[in-house]
């Protein structure tokens, strides 16, 4: 995607009234249970108006893989 079509997007307002990092806002969806693993937490991230692109790195992914996996063993039984 263009840099000038990626800034144009628009933003949600959860993006724009909120001081909230895009790593904060991985970690909150990781532990709320709402995303099944990373890729579905990385769209909702882009829809949501950040940038998904920063969800990169083994470490990273294994937290929050970590973190979607133990909500849905308490979201599920």
């Amino acid at each position: 995607m263009l840099l000038a079509a990626r800034l144009m997007r628009p933003v949600s307002a959860a993006a724009t009234l909120t001081n909230m990092t895009t790593l904060e806002r991985a970690f909150i969806l990781a532990r709320s249970g709402e995303c099944s693993c990373v890729a579905a937490l990385v769209k909702r991230l882009d829809r949501e108006g950040y940038d998904g692109r920063q969800i990169y790195g083994s470490l990273l992914r294994k937290q929050l893989r970590d973190l979607i996996k133990e909500a849905s063993k308490r979201y599920l039984g």
